[in-house]
């Protein structure tokens, strides 16, 4: 992270702030969309939006932006890229430590974003656990309850809900880790939908090297960071979690959720916090960004896709724009099937022809009002599986979803 930070100063893309800062919703007033390095939260530096559009994500990864469904695809979609990259295990770095000034979480610069936050969220981490030889990478909220516990919020039935009701299930509590201000390449790949424990090979392959990783006390592996959390998530403890401002804006209701339990707290020295904006352009981007593969991946076997985006407007998260060579009447609407089924939270998808770009809203608007006839080109879908984030599904969790072809139909070129 301290690498792409420096980066970003040498380039003049990153905003430095020396003024204390207080950690609750000041920082958030002030970052704005900007990369923001604080140097005085609590008296330490916490930094905001590292990951703050489609461009600065392209470069960390070392791709073009219009090339991120098939560059970031996994499996990889090139023959080439396919020989997997092993981690490799090292020994605890000399620069990290059980910390002598952070001796429990009341010694993290950790933010309240919002007014109406339940409290203190940490939202840059990495959740890391491992059980039966299952282990898994993830990003998950995480609600500060008091000096040594958090409540973090596991959604059914994602790889470390799935892991920590194994353990649960055994009796056991399972033990974790939280990676706060690690390669920004290993926070991506741990948002992303890969299957169940892959995200370390992922992250690997994605740095076109081996992530090294090094264990802890409590048998967690984890990459190298600015700061790492160990700790339990208890077996049969709840806590009320939330409210807390999700992707789309709006606050997500108060839940029971799973008490992760505070062992020990490692640091660099002078470490870097690193925090994500609950509904910020970072929290889009890291959400969103890697469903775009996987719809891309689906929508391939209906029909020729080159290339799909989950726009702006939607959150990156719930419309979907799919560029297709079409080859016979009828693809559009297969093709929207699929990626309704490949990322169920989507509520509309838009189908263009390639000569379309994606990128370009007025483009798509154009293909729609010249090539959409109503009567023959949507889709609608009703009580279907919806998102717990969308405002509009009924208490039963449906919703109708809508599609639209809007490419060329060749009756009427």
């Amino acid at each position: 992270m301290r690498d792409l930070l420096n980066k970003l100063k040498r380039d003049n893309k990153l905003v430095e702030n020396h003024q204390k800062v207080e950690p609750e919703l000041e920082a958030t007033k002030l970052a704005n969309d900007d990369t923001v390095l604080f140097h005085d939260i609590d008296g330490h530096k916490v930094v905001l939006n590292l990951i703050n559009s489609r461009d600065r994500l392209a470069e960390i990864l070392s791709v073009k932006r219009e090339e991120f469904v098939q560059k970031l695809s996994w499996p990889p979609l090139s023959e080439h890229d396919s020989a997997p990259i092993r981690v490799k295990e090292i020994l605890m770095p000399a620069d990290i430590a059980i910390s002598e000034k952070i001796k429990n979480l009341t010694d993290l610069p950790i933010l309240k974003y919002f007014p109406e936050d339940a409290g203190r969220y940490i939202t840059g981490g990495v959740l890391i656990c491992e059980y039966g030889g299952i282990k898994n990478a993830s990003v998950h909220r995480m609600m500060v309850l008091d000096e040594d516990k958090l409540a973090i919020r596991l959604v059914p039935p994602r790889h470390a809900y799935t892991i920590h009701r194994m353990a649960e299930k055994n009796g056991d509590d399972l033990p974790v880790a939280v990676v706060i201000g690690a390669n920004p390449i290993f926070l991506y790949a741990s948002c992303t939908r890969v299957p169940l424990g892959e995200e370390f090979e992922y992250a690997s392959y994605l740095m076109k090297k081996p992530l090294e990783v090094f264990k802890l006390k409590n048998g967690a592996k984890v990459p190298p960071a600015e700061i790492i959390i160990e700790g339990y998530i208890k077996k049969e403890e709840r806590a009320k979690e939330g409210p807390f401002v999700d992707i789309t804006g709006k606050y997500d209701k108060v839940r029971e959720e799973p008490v992760l339990e505070v062992s020990n707290i490692y640091s660099r020295e002078d470490p870097i916090y690193q925090g994500v904006i609950p509904a910020g352009i970072e929290h889009k981007i890291l959400m969103g960004v890697p469903y775009e593969s996987i719809i891309y991946n689906a929508c391939s076997n209906a029909a020729d896709v080159k290339s799909v985006l989950l726009t702006e407007g939607g959150c990156y998260y719930f419309n979907a724009i799919v560029q297709i060579n079409k080859q016979t009447e009828g693809d559009a609407k297969n093709v929207i099937m699929a990626a309704f089924s490949a990322h169920t939270s989507l509520k509309n998808v838009i189908v263009v022809d390639e000569d379309v770009n994606i990128y370009d809203p007025l483009e798509v608007e154009y293909a729609i009002t010249m090539w959409v006839r109503w009567d023959r080109d949507l889709l609608m879908i009703d009580h279907v599986r919806g998102s717990s984030l969308d405002p509009t599904v009924a208490e039963d969790g449906t919703t109708s979803k809508v599609g639209i072809d809007a490419t060329k139909s060749f009756r009427d070129i």
